[in-house]
């Protein structure tokens, strides 16, 4: 279930509540964005995938709001979605193969 409502502006902090199979993200902004509104999305995802991701996350500084908008940001710049989704895997690569996609994507090790 998905649901989205605009929320005015109130004030700075940022809150997050988690029931065991749904997620409530509120996240408010600060005084600089005064012209923006914010949305309330709630989604339901299953309570120990939610758990695991915030381990993640927290060891990453952010918060599964952060994420989810992360998420849509990418998907805003990409018109779509930030990964490829498909029916048939991608074939694995060779040690080789894989050797020369890093040296072509970051240079020599």
């Amino acid at each position: 279930m998905i649901s989205l409502q605009n929320v005015k502006q109130s004030r700075p902090p940022r809150r997050l509540h988690a029931e065991l199979e749904s997620v409530s993200v509120i996240q408010e902004l600060g005084d600089n964005d005064m012209s923006q509104t914010t949305t309330k999305f709630l989604a339901q995802v299953p309570a120990q995938r939610l758990r695991r991701a915030e381990r993640i996350l927290k060891k990453l500084g952010l918060t599964p709001a952060d994420a989810v908008n992360l998420l849509l940001a990418q998907i805003e710049i990409c018109r779509g979605l930030p990964f490829e989704v498909s029916m048939t895997p991608k074939p694995l690569l060779s040690a080789d193969e894989q050797a020369t996609a890093w040296t072509e994507a970051f240079g020599v090790y």
